[in-house]
This record gives structure tokens, sequence and C-alpha cells, in this order.
């Protein structure tokens, strides 16, 4: 008996509460796997239909691409792709055709198929200019394909010197990105630089890609 604007009014309720309650990592897994199951009720319905658009919001499409892809439900997010990449709007259905399958396969640590997709992908007309830098950047640091990773750095802070849509925050959290990841190539590649570098400090849970900034920095570790 509800309108559709009540259903998404308690759908998104019910997504905060599953966002709010996977925070604490006794929960999380569960809870997880609650909010997919609500995200599925919502693309299988339409929900995210309104009267502002008829096609799905490319973040909410990233959302839940993150989300599988966190589950490691791949056989679910492969079928997710391919079935509501069509439901985005039709200029953005290619572009992100290639990075969500880029997205897939770099959860899969399949490297030559992310290099494959991310050059697919028209960079003029793409929207997320800084994701797919930085996707890229990792994918370069994996294959310890340095000197790519540091051609593509420089290219990145000339990108953000002279762009005019991203705002200061986001400015700076993709320098701070850069830079980290300058200091792993370094730490990684120069045995002087490793007494040098207190990555401690420097990570924080707006840095983006924490968790495999993490990762790699343990690996670091090791080697040191």
């Amino acid at each position: 008996i509800f309108s559709s604007d009540e259903k998404r009014f308690h759908l998104g309720k019910l997504i905060r509460y599953c966002k709010n309650k996977s925070s604490d990592v006794n929960l999380s897994h569960k809870y997880n796997n609650e909010l997919l199951k609500l995200y599925g009720y919502v693309l299988s319905n339409e929900y995210y239909i309104s009267s502002i658009t008829k096609y799905l919001p490319v973040e909410l499409f990233r959302i839940i691409l993150h989300l599988g892809l966190k589950l490691k439900k791949y056989n679910w997010t492969m079928e997710f792709i391919r079935i509501f990449v069509k439901k985005l709007h039709p200029e953005r259905i290619d572009n992100m055709l290639h990075f969500s399958l880029a997205e897939f396969y770099f959860s899969k640590k399949s490297f030559a198929k992310v290099l494959k997709h991310l050059n697919n992908i028209e960079l003029n007309h793409f929207m997320l200019k800084v994701d797919l830098r930085n996707l890229m950047l990792m994918t370069y640091y994996d294959l310890n394909e340095f000197e790519s990773a540091i051609s593509l750095v420089d290219s990145y802070k000339h990108f953000l010197k002279y762009d005019k849509t991203l705002s200061k925050s986001e400015k700076k959290r993709a320098e701070d990105f850069i830079n980290i990841l300058q200091k792993m190539i370094l730490y990684k590649t120069d045995p002087d630089y490793r007494d040098k570098v207190n990555f401690e400090i420097e990570i924080s849970e707006e840095l983006h890609s924490n968790n495999w900034i993490e990762e790699k920095i343990l690996q670091l570790k090791k080697i040191g």
C-alpha cells in the first residue's frame, strides 16, 4: 500500500542501519550480506527510478559493485555488471562497463585484464577520472611496472593542478594517495630509503583504497 517514494524512504532507513552495523568488525559480515540483499531488492524492483531520473545512478551502481567484490561474491557481481550496467544513462554505459570490469579483475588479481579494460575507456568522456588513475596506479604497482607508475604520477599531478571540477578536498585526497604510493615505490626499489619513512602516520580512513595500501605496506615491512 506504500507509494514508491515511501518505499524508497524505508529502504533508505534499512540501508543506513545495515551500514552503521557493518562498521562493527564483529557484525560486518552479517550486515554487509544483509545490505547486499537490500540492494538486490532495490534493483529488482527498480526503486532507484524517481521523478528525477529513470536511470540507475552511477554512484549507486559502484556502491553495489564494491560491496559484491568486498564479499567476494564474484559470480553474483559479474551477473550484476552484465545486467545493470545497461540501466545506467546511455552515455555512461560503455565507459562504466569497462571500468567496472577493470575493478572486478583487479579484485581477482587478473592485472592484464585490468589494463585491457582501462585502455578501452574514453578518458575525455569519463566522469571518474580520479578513480581511473588510482586504479591504474595500483595495477602498475602490483605488476612492478614502476616506470609506468611514475610516468602516470607526473601526468596525474598535472591533471590535479589544472582541473577545475574537483573540490579542494577531492584533490587533497588524490594528492595524499599519490604521495604515499610514491613512497611505497621508493621503499621497494631503493634500500637506502627504507629507514627514512614512517607509513603509520600517513594512513587514514579518508585515504583512497586504504585497505589496499595497508596490505602493501605490511608486505613492504617484510622486505625491510
